[in-house]
């Protein structure tokens, strides 16, 4: 049925630039991560489920190339709960919103589907009204409790023939 939605040649190009997406963060990989950050739009990061578009932080191209030796404390949005401001690094952003869990590995794969959600609005075709979607997730924390569920969702959207990142949204069971 997905490949009926997505048209199996979009689902492959889809699947292959969030597998090297996913490989590249993990492992750090700022010149791959460049090569997919959207040439215009930069990638746009988003700590939880619901994306604010005059808000959250846009790193273009140059500044993802430096992004894990930058030491500039950034305010990413609030925490969910206590609304206390999310001042941190981009690497330690990416160890709490981007690869607290090795997404990798992860139990269950959506394209252009939300794979679960949590009390937050989850507005991502809204605010990606051109974009493609794909979520990693995991149902249980690390721990094995079913309060722990997290996903990471990427945002592709096309630029002169080629998907290009331009968002990652984090979304979490939060308290």
């Amino acid at each position: 049925m997905l490949q009926t939605i997505l048209g199996t040649a979009l689902l492959s190009a889809i699947e292959n630039e969030s597998k090297t997406a996913i490989q590249a963060l993990k492992n750090k990989d700022q010149k791959t991560l460049q090569q997919l950050t959207h040439p215009k739009k930069g990638i746009r990061f988003t700590p939880y489920a619901t994306v604010t578009l005059n808000d959250d932080i846009v790193f273009d191209r140059v500044k993802i190339a430096e992004a894990f030796k930058d030491q500039t404390v950034y305010e990413w949005g609030s925490y969910d709960g206590s609304g206390d401001p999310i001042n941190l690094t981009f690497e330690d952003y990416y160890k709490k919103f981007i690869f607290d869990r090795d997404y990798s590995r992860a139990e269950r794969i959506g394209y252009n589907e939300i794979v679960h959600q949590g009390s937050s609005v989850i507005n991502i075709r809204e605010a990606y009204p051109h974009g493609i979607f794909v979520e990693y997730h995991f149902s249980h924390g690390k721990d094995g409790n079913d309060i722990g569920w997290t996903s990471l969702r990427f945002v592709f959207e096309k630029y002169v023939g080629k998907w290009y990142l331009v968002g990652i949204t984090h979304d979490q069971w939060t308290t």
